[in-house]
């Protein structure tokens, strides 16, 4: 007669007897890079480069879905990023408005809606979209940093 030490080994070889394991997928600069460009990962550089002017201690995190933002090890995501080959998808999160609405597109962004769930403005932004509307990208990276009330 089996003891239960051997009923459990059998049930747990029968378990995972026909599972494959696959390795786990690291996510880097890289990872992003072969799903993006490098040119998109350049501008979402540039994007960090203007949050960092109201937190010098941010830096990229970059996760499966989306490249976030952290701040001493700790997520900080009041923007995201999801790079593409010609383009990146950039979400920022404020609270849907019509005045928000108007000056996004008074500035030209191409808006992409508004994400209700999460609470972020989607913007396509294209290689030199980033330079050419430095000003409107500024003020509200500032204000939804605000918005999240970090130091």
């Amino acid at each position: 007669m089996n003891n239960i030490g051997d009923r459990y080994h059998n049930l747990i070889n029968i378990k995972f007897k026909n599972q494959v394991l696959t390795p786990r997928i690291i996510v880097d600069r890289s990872y992003w890079e072969n799903l993006g460009t490098k040119k998109t990962i350049t501008m979402v550089d540039n994007l960090l480069e203007i949050a960092k002017e109201f937190n010098p201690s941010l830096e990229l995190k970059y996760n499966k879905f989306y490249i976030g933002l952290s701040t001493n090890g700790q997520p900080c995501n009041f923007f995201i990023v999801r790079p593409k080959k010609d383009f990146i998808r950039f979400e920022v999160r404020l609270k849907k408005s019509d005045e928000t609405q108007e000056r996004l597109e008074n500035a030209g962004l191409d808006l992409m809606g508004y994400d209700n769930r999460w609470g972020y403005y989607k913007i396509r932004l294209k290689p030199g979209d980033i330079e050419k509307n430095k000003e409107i990208l500024t003020e509200i990276i500032k204000e939804a940093y605000e918005s999240v009330n970090i130091d």
